[in-house]
This record gives C-alpha cells, structure tokens and sequence, in this order.
C-alpha cells in the first residue's frame, strides 16, 4: 500500500539524484580539505575558519539551491541573485578588504568573502541539479572542489617544477589520477540518476500515454550488469582524454630575454616584493587586477555563451528537421522493410503536426488520417489513409506485402507535400522551427 503511494514513489525517485549530488559535494570537500591540509603544519584559527566556512557555505548553498528548485522558483529570479551576490563579494573584499580587517578582524572577512562567492556558486548548482535537462551544467558546481584539490596536491608534490621544464604529464602522478576517475564516476552517477528522475516525471505525468505508470519503478536497482560496464568504459575514456589534454591547456611561459622560461611567472607576485596593501591583507592593487581580469574574461566567456545560444536558436531546429526528413525518406543506413514502413509514416506524421493535427493516446494511424482527411475536405489526402493502412499493419505486427514499403514511401511524400503547399507562410516559419 505504502510502496504504491505516488508520494512514496515520487520522493523516492527524487531521492537518488538529490543523494548523489550531496555525495559528489561532501567527497569533492573532503579531497579539497585534505588537500588544504597538505598545506599546512598545524591547524591555525585562520585555517578552521577557511574550511570551515568552505564546508558550511557549500552545504547551505546546495541546500538552498535544491529547496528553491523543488518549491519551483523561477530561474530568471534564483540565478540573478546568486548572481549579484558572488560579485558583491567580490567588490566588497576588492575595495574595502583593509578597512574591514581593520573594523571585524580577519575572520569575519574571511566568512563574508567565501561564503558569499562559493555559497552563491553552490546554489546555483544546487538549483540546477533538480531542474530538466540541467544535470551536466549543475556538475559544473562539484568540479570546482575536485579540480581545486588536484592542483593543490600537485603544487604541494613537487611536479610543477618539472612541468615547468616541459614533462607536461609529470603533473599527473597516481592520487591526482585517481581523484579526476573519482570525480567522473560520481558526475556519471549523478547525470545517470537525473536522468531516471526525469524518466519517471514523463512517465507519470498527466499526459504520459497510457499505462505508462506502470512501466515507471522508482524501486529497481540503479543499475545493471550492463550498466556498469558501460559506465567502466566512460569512466577510463573520459579520464585518459582528460588526463591527456589538460596539461596542454596552461602554457609554461615565454622565456626572457636570456632564453631561460619565464614560467608564466608575474613580477607583482614575487614573494620577495613587500606587501603593501596594508593590514596584514593581501596587495589590494593585485586584488584589483585579478577582479579585472576576471571579469574581462567573464565577459568574453559570457559573449561566446551568447553567440552559441544564439547560433542554435537560429540554425539549429531547422539544421536537425532536415537532417530527420531527409533520413526518414531515404534512411541514411540499410533497415528492414517494416522499419522502413515505419520511418516513412513518421514523415506523414510530421506533416500532420505541421498542420495542427497531432496523435492522441490510443489513435490508429487510421484516426489521425482520417481526422486530417475531415479537417481539410480540399486537400486530396487518399495517399494518407493509405500510408496508415499499411502504418497499422506494420504497428499490429502484420505481414507486409512486397511493395508496401515503397508505397507507403510515396503516400507518405504526397502527404508531406499536399500538407506543405496548404500551409501559408507564417505556419511553415512555425513548422520549420517546431521541436520533433
């Protein structure tokens, strides 16, 4: 009875990627905290403080995050807060970072600027690891603690030096590799779960086909034989490649003018340079420039984000609909008949849908042509009820006569046609950019 409740089964379908996330989180903090301690002979009042405050900014962020997702705040509302609270962090501590050591103490800054930027940060992958089809932009927020880790073990192993010489994969070494495979299989893990989840949502939705309710189980094992395999084979592949190109990404430096490489080296970060951004902080002029820099390259990133968006608003419906046309007249490989049979009604079908003539849960493909048929008495639509005879021999599994294919091919073309000719403008400038 209990097991059979909607309630029961919904919050345990949504528990798995909401669990997932939490754990990819919590291990991707303990690879960063254990890799902060590396860093350090004792613990300080300053380093409780930092992981504390790491720890608690990035629990309440993905809390807050997943509580706005589930209670269905808009995401024109949640993320322009996060937003505007990770640079008023950054403003803050940028140009008044001396003046509040001075007022709170060093602490309280500390609080103020991390929890702010990775607080807003972890909401933001919080409210996206709940939303639909979100589940690979929401990884993004985990990665940061995981990649943090790596580079800290590695600047704390000794291999930096010989990276700088050139050895580009000497920055590898057998704990980093392991903590990237970690991070892969936990974001694999999670991106698989969303997925479930929103399987189950399409599945007992109002307007799922009918009987599908029954085919959705929130209660069967996460994975299979298969499943796992095929998740080893991602895991290795997305580790080699990853593990190949990222040394690649960073230059070590142009040599100067004795041919020696520089390293990348800034002159303003030289230890041996005093400090001079006054109590006890860092240099504000430093501070400054690495917001500037920052947000030039935000800008930049935030262009290209745009103009790749843009670009698949604009081509990318029409790019994908004829690419399915084409391939359900003429398969782009060899199918069996009765596929073929069905791929060619499928092109019937788009044309009814262009029309506004769609498939009700139950419908033949006899119903919907003779709906058509009713709704434009003009249009000669003899070709269609033929294609949906041999459309519901080929559904109900019956035997298909030898030219059947070839005349469901051309009833379907005819359809397509007559449906086309008969829409105006404006309607083929909707059907051109309609979701198939």
């Amino acid at each position: 009875m209990i097991r059979n409740s909607a309630i029961v089964r919904e919050l345990v379908a949504l528990s798995r990627p909401v669990l997932l996330y939490w754990l990819t989180c919590v291990l991707g903090l303990v690879v960063f905290s254990a890799a902060l301690l590396m860093t350090k002979d004792s613990w300080d009042e300053k380093a409780v403080i930092v992981i504390g405050t790491i720890w608690g900014s990035t629990a309440l962020g993905v809390l807050l995050g997943q509580v706005a997702s589930v209670t269905r705040i808009r995401s024109g509302i949640f993320l322009p807060a996060m937003f505007f609270a990770f640079w008023f962090a950054v403003y803050v501590i940028a140009t008044a970072e001396p003046m509040l050591n001075g007022m709170f103490g060093e602490g309280p800054v500390i609080v103020l600027f991390l929890g702010s930027m990775l607080g807003s940060m972890m909401a933001s992958g919080g409210f996206w690891s709940l939303r639909v089809n979100r589940g690979l932009v929401a990884a993004w927020a985990p990665a940061i603690l995981f990649t943090g880790g790596i580079l800290i073990f590695t600047e704390n192993s000794g291999r930096v030096e010989a990276w700088h010489e050139g050895a580009k994969y000497a920055i590898w070494s057998a704990g980093t590799v392991s903590i990237l495979a970690l991070a892969i299989v936990l974001q694999l893990l999670f991106m698989g779960g969303r997925e479930r989840h929103r399987v189950h949502r399409w599945l007992t939705a109002p307007q799922a086909p009918e009987h599908a309710e029954q085919r959705s189980d929130p209660f069967r094992p996460f994975a299979g034989l298969g499943t796992l395999l095929m998740l080893g084979v991602l895991v290795v592949a997305l580790t080699g490649s990853s593990a190949i190109v990222a040394p690649y990404l960073w230059r070590t430096g142009p040599p100067d003018d004795d041919g020696n490489p520089s390293h990348g080296v800034d002159p303003d970060d030289d230890p041996a340079q005093p400090n001079t951004g006054g109590g006890g902080g860092p240099n504000l002029q430093k501070v400054m420039k690495y917001v500037q820099q920052g947000a030039q390259m935000g800008c930049a990133l935030l262009t290209m984000l745009i103009l790749a968006v843009a670009g698949l608003i604009v081509f990318g419906p029409p790019t994908r609909r004829q690419l399915l046309l084409s391939h359900l007249r003429d398969p782009m490989w060899p199918v069996p008949p009765s596929r073929r049979a069905r791929l060619h009604w499928r092109l019937a079908e788009i044309a009814l849908g262009d029309a506004g003539i769609y498939r009700k849960p139950g419908d033949s493909a006899r119903d919907v042509a003779l709906r058509a048929v009713e709704r434009y008495p003009d249009v000669n639509l003899e070709a269609l009820v033929t294609a949906a005879e041999i459309a519901d021999r080929v559904m109900y599994g019956y035997a298909l006569d030898a030219g059947d294919a070839d005349t469901i091919r051309r009833a379907a073309e005819m359809t397509y046609q007559a449906v086309w000719d008969n829409l105006g403008e404006a309607e083929r400038l909707k059907a051109t950019y309609r979701l198939l």
